[in-house]
This record gives structure tokens, C-alpha cells and sequence, in this order.
């Protein structure tokens, strides 16, 4: 079985995706994971990655080739990517969304990278755009659309801890039907 957790920079996919496959004794996938080597070999900031990988799909090509030759080599697995419902969409069997407002990924942003909260709000507008239309020109589809989804979680109001309970509930939930 495959979780796919979609959403916005900052709205909490890896660190659901991490506490629910732990929760789940599964592997976890991350394609911001991937995201960040490639920044690293480059020598430059995830920032600075996502704006050339605006201008070209190599980035993302490469970043979705490895997630799904890694979904390929394992049998039950959390994948956390920000369009991950049409990144694997043949493959996935639960697709969950995190919604967090827009000051509240800026605070958190703020927190993890050290920057002012003005950087931050602008980071990730920036970030926000580029990644809609990057998915949006990679799978001609809306990420956000609420139609792609099984579960939508809100992360500013639902603490993590909450958060995996309800996804480990509704995935043993889905493995009964399934």
C-alpha cells in the first residue's frame, strides 16, 4: 500500500509521512529528500532549485524517477512530495492532504531555516507559485484539487501526534476494504 502526502512547503508532509511510517513500521519516501541532494550537488539552496527547475522538468524528472523506482523495490510505504497524489497517482491507494495557512508555514519557515519572517513570508509565496505551476506543466492537473484526495488535515489546527492518529486510523481503515 502506498500513502501519498501532498501539500504546500511547510505544511508538515515529512514529518507526517516520517511519524506515520514509523507508526506503520513502513518505509517512508521523500521526495523533498531527493529535492535536497540534488540542491547539495549543485552546491546551491533548495530556493535556488526549485526557481531553475521552474524553467526545465529535468529536476523534477530525475526527483520522480528515483521516488518511483523506490515505490518499486518496497511493498508498503509513506511517500511525502508536495504534488505526491500525481506524482504516483497509478500507484497510490490513500492520498492525504495537509492544509496550513499561509503565516503559519511562513512562522515555521522562519524557525527551520533561521530566516526573518518577512524572508520566510517571501520564500514561500515564491515557493508556492513555482511549485503549482511546476506540477501544474509536468501533469497538467491542479495539485491542490481536493478531488485527488482521500483525507485533508489541517496542520495549524491538528498537532502531529493527532495528526498520525488519524491517518493510521483511516489507513488500517482502507487496508480492510482494500
Amino acid at each position: 500500500m502506498i500513502v501519498a502526502i501532498g501539500g504546500l512547503t511547510a505544511c508538515g508532509k515529512s514529518s507526517l509521512a516520517e511519524a506515520l511510517s514509523k507508526e506503520l513500521r513502513w518505509h517512508n519516501i521523500s521526495a523533498g529528500k531527493y529535492f535536497r541532494k540534488i540542491a547539495g550537488e549543485r552546491n546551491i539552496d533548495i530556493f535556488e532549485l526549485s526557481a531553475i527547475a521552474t524553467r526545465s522538468t529535468e529536476v523534477d524528472e530525475v526527483v520522480t524517477n528515483q521516488v518511483l523506482n523506490d515505490i518499486k523495490s518496497v511493498s508498503d510505504c509513506t511517500l511525502d512530495a508536495h504534488g505526491a497524489c500525481l506524482v504516483v497517482s497509478n500507484f497510490i491507494h490513500v492520498a492525504i492532504l495537509l492544509y496550513c495557512p499561509f503565516e503559519e508555514r511562513a512562522r515555521r519557515l522562519e524557525l527551520r531555516n533561521g530566516l526573518s519572517l518577512e524572508e520566510a513570508q517571501r520564500r514561500i509565496e515564491t515557493l508556492d507559485y513555482e511549485t503549482t505551476l511546476r506540477l501544474k506543466n509536468l501533469h497538467h492537473e491542479d495539485f491542490l484539487d481536493l478531488t485527488n484526495y482521500h483525507l485533508v488535515i489541517n496542520t495549524a489546527k491538528i498537532d502531529l501526534p493527532t495528526s498520525v492518529l488519524i491517518a493510521k486510523c483511516f489507513v488500517e481503515k482502507m487496508l480492510r476494504v482494500t
